[in-house]
């Protein structure tokens, strides 16, 4: 009788504590939260520098190549 004790009391600590790893390990189902693990996400991926206006890439302007040919 003592060891089917022993295995119920066994078998329950072993369900309790499955219970509490899955409650504790599932993720939040709100949209919320799954808009701010995306904003997360992109934000790793996103380059160090801070987000803002980006000044236009110089060309150089036919003018100015075409000095350096004459010289």
């Amino acid at each position: 009788m003592s060891s089917l004790l022993f295995l119920l009391a066994f078998l329950l600590l072993t369900l309790a504590g499955g219970l509490v790893l899955w409650l504790r390990e599932r993720g939040p189902r709100s949209m919320e939260a799954h808009i701010r693990e995306f904003e997360r996400e992109l934000q790793a991926l996103s380059p160090e520098t801070p987000l803002g206006p980006q000044p236009p890439p110089r060309r150089r302007s036919s003018r100015t190549s075409q000095r350096g040919r004459d010289r």
